[in-house]
């Protein structure tokens, strides 16, 4: 598939890694349908050449989507608009189809976007100067 093209049909994905972890558990099935607006917080299926990719929104401009994994430390480089191929509709969570434009999982995603960036960065910096003075962790012992 062209990462410039929008999905012809829904897709369904089992997620792989722990990079969405815990609210995206591995092997999570995921329906991706065709994105006809990203918004934050959306969980979105994004392609360039044979790199895919399906992290939360945390930002959304004219020019480029911006997307973080929720176990990530930092932000993916931006997205095209056309290499969004798809936005994730539903979720299959423990058996249980799980909506993403329920008003709640609406919430909870945009809630997600908008506290994990900054508290990640919070976090970051009450460790670096541990590395700051040197620190290392093979000099443990």
């Amino acid at each position: 598939m062209s990462s410039s093209t929008q999905l012809p049909e829904p897709l369904a994905l089992a997620a792989r890694g722990r990079s969405m972890h815990p609210f995206v558990p591995d092997g999570t099935l995921m329906l991706f349908e065709p994105s006809l607006g990203i918004r934050v917080g959306d969980v979105i299926l994004a392609a360039s050449g044979e790199r895919w990719l399906a992290h939360r929104v945390v930002h959304v401009d004219g020019n480029s989507v911006i997307t973080w994994g929720d176990w990530n430390r930092g932000a993916d480089p931006a997205w095209r608009h056309d290499e969004v191929v798809g936005r994730c509709t539903v979720m299959l969570r423990k058996g249980t189809p799980v909506s993403m434009d329920w008003p709640l999982m609406r919430f909870v995603n945009l809630s997600l976007a908008r506290t994990l960036p900054p508290l990640k960065r919070v976090l970051g910096a009450l460790l670096t100067p541990r590395l700051a003075i040197g620190y290392h962790p093979s000099s443990e012992r």
